[in-house]
């Protein structure tokens, strides 16, 4: 059949071209992964075991928000601090969901071989862990910066620091797509 000089449209594509575009399912997690997001799992109730530890000896008033030039524009009750402990916590425990389906990860650098899709898994695995674990240290930070314990400059530094681990992985995956 051929086409129209008006048909733009690329024929449709069969059903077997789908099946055989899917991601492989990845092998089962080692287990030293088992053991590291266990690990970070229990690592994210540190803040919130922390924070109980010492909400009872904050003031009864602690800065809150810090504008641009790090000066205090609002107070509020040491209690507050536990919604942004525990969206923490759940933040960095939900991250480690997504280690148990690393196929789900998107990326812009497809891997051409099955070596490079098991390479790719395991540096997406470690990466979600390490974020899970930057969620927490982020957290606990900021239960101690907040009532003054802590320079909120430490807090910041920890924001910042994500940016070039985030930079290497990223290198690190288009590395491991090109595996073949």
């Amino acid at each position: 059949m051929q086409k129209s000089k008006g048909d733009w449209r690329e024929p449709a594509p069969r059903e077997s071209d789908w099946r055989e575009a899917k991601r492989p399912k990845p092998e089962p997690s080692s287990s030293r992964m088992k053991i590291a997001v266990w690990i970070a799992g229990l690592a994210s109730l540190v803040p919130l075991v922390a924070l109980a530890a010492t909400v009872g000896k904050m003031p009864d008033q602690i800065p809150m928000h810090y504008n641009f030039f790090g000066e205090v524009d609002r107070y509020g009750s040491p209690y507050e601090l536990w919604i942004l402990a525990i969206i923490f916590a759940i933040l960095a425990a939900a991250i480690l969901i997504i280690v148990r389906y690393p196929q789900s990860s998107n990326t812009i650098w497809e891997p051409r071989s099955a070596a490079g899709y098991r390479a790719f898994y395991r540096l997406s695995r470690i990466l979600i862990i390490g974020m899970s674990l930057w969620c927490t240290a982020l957290n606990l930070a900021l239960v101690f910066a907040l009532p003054g314990w802590l320079p909120i400059g430490w807090v910041v530094a920890l924001l910042i620091a994500i940016v070039p681990v985030l930079i290497v992985f990223t290198l690190q995956l288009r590395r491991v797509a090109q595996i073949r």
